[in-house]
């Protein structure tokens, strides 16, 4: 077997008499070895069995995270929401409504930051009872009541909700696209606010 050095001066550790290669401290020739050119043994002790044709690690029980089924990639939480808010007013459009009319809408309701933050709140709640049904049967009827049905009284009132000014034609349609005249002044520092 052909070295990368000289045999005569072996690396500082190794070699004939260093006790890296098992050769006690003296002498000058190396360890007997059966076969030159054969790796070194494997320390597979503690190792995970393996498929000997394709070495894919195998189960080796319950507790064995390979023997757990495949997670499900996590979904981007921004699609998810979307995805709940499509779900949510497909199913709730009418809410209210007489058959003949449409509810208040707008098809660029992301454009209302209170639309956005009620659907947000409404879709976290919803999670969170979508949870705890297994141990509260009653989590998701409470999530219609104390959540739903509240946020999309306000969300679907053409006279008061925040698509008062909007239609199914877009944002601020019936307002040509002008924003609504609200101006938030600040009070005089001496006011009394508390």
């Amino acid at each position: 077997m052909s070295s990368p050095f000289d045999p005569e001066h072996w690396p500082a550790g190794y070699g004939p008499g260093s006790s890296a290669a098992g050769g006690g401290g003296g002498g000058d020739e190396p360890p007997p070895c059966d076969d030159e050119d054969a790796p070194p043994p494997v320390d597979d002790e503690g190792a995970p069995s393996a498929d000997p044709g394709t070495g894919e690690v195998l189960p080796s029980g319950p507790g064995d995270p390979a023997a757990a089924p495949p997670r499900k990639p996590k979904q981007d939480p921004r699609e998810a929401f979307l995805q709940w808010v499509s779900e949510q007013i497909g199913q709730v459009e009418a809410y209210q409504q007489p058959i003949a009319q449409k509810p208040a809408w707008c098809p660029e309701w992301w454009k209302h930051p209170e639309v956005v933050q009620r659907l947000y709140v409404a879709w976290k709640a919803y999670q969170q009872a979508a949870e705890r049904m297994s141990e509260d049967k009653g989590a998701k009827s409470g999530w219609w009541v104390q959540h739903w049905d509240h946020h999309a009284r306000i969300l679907f009132d053409k006279q008061q909700g925040p698509f008062r000014a909007c239609n199914q034609a877009g944002h601020l349609a019936d307002n040509d696209y002008t924003p609504l005249p609200i101006v938030v002044e600040l009070p005089p520092n001496d006011a009394r606010m508390i």
